[in-house]
């Protein structure tokens, strides 16, 4: 057992320290010394499985060159307006800015009610590359005393209209001039305008329509322009 000493004749025990006093007042207590601890390691769990390792790999991919080998467009497109207000008029024509080629046409119509109406804008002399279909007349009567023009697949032949008509094993077209194409008389006092663009190559510059504007004669007005 501990002990507790002192300067007198005095001794005290005590359960777990000792103690050494040399006066009543000044007591010094020691405290036991630190138990060893033994070192051990603890031994890697084994565990059967399966599973295999496996390694992933992140990329960042990036275009810093692009180019377009080809292109596909849209043969035939077209659109048609909204009414177009008119008023109660005699004639109406109309004028337009347009852009078209040796491979392309645009096809300019005029709906009254439940009826289409060819119209040829002012200004424009003939009717260009007007694709022919297969047992349908032309858009327009033609002025058999000017010239015109047939083409096959774009290549220009020796044919009449209605010989070119009668024929279903190509894309046929003919730029001719028209009889009384410019200007319609309209029966509503409200009209639509159609339009039709037609490519008759992929690699051809498409046609396009800047403005188109519709005039009025007579009528209401003796002069009234209706876009």
């Amino acid at each position: 057992m501990p002990t507790v000493k002192t300067n007198g004749s005095s001794t005290q025990t005590t359960s777990n320290s000792s103690v050494t006093t040399s006066s009543e007042s000044d007591i010094n207590l020691t405290p036991p010394a630190m138990p060893e601890l033994e070192e051990f390691t603890v031994p890697e769990p084994k565990i059967n499985t399966n599973l295999e390792r496996r390694y992933k790999f992140g990329y960042f991919f990036g275009l810093d060159d692009m180019t377009f080998k080809s292109k596909n467009v849209n043969l035939t497109c077209g659109k048609i307006t909204k009414e177009i207000e008119i008023g109660k008029v005699e004639m109406i024509e109309l004028e337009t800015i347009y852009s078209s080629n040796n491979s392309s046409a645009i096809e300019f119509s005029i709906i009254d009610q439940d009826k289409e109406i060819p119209i040829m804008p002012i200004g424009d002399q003939v009717i260009e590359n007007e694709r022919i279909f297969f047992g349908l007349p032309l858009r327009f009567s033609i002025d058999r005393s000017k010239p015109y023009q047939i083409k096959k697949d774009g290549v220009s032949i020796d044919m009449t209209p209605e010989m070119a008509i009668g024929k279903n094993d190509g894309v046929y077209t003919i730029t001719y001039t028209p009889l009384n194409a410019q200007q319609y008389a309209p029966v509503s006092d409200k009209v639509k305008l159609k339009v039709v663009m037609r490519l008759y190559s992929k690699s051809a510059e498409a046609p396009f329509i800047k403005s188109a504007l519709i005039r009025a004669y007579g009528g209401d007005a003796l002069w009234i322009d209706r876009l």
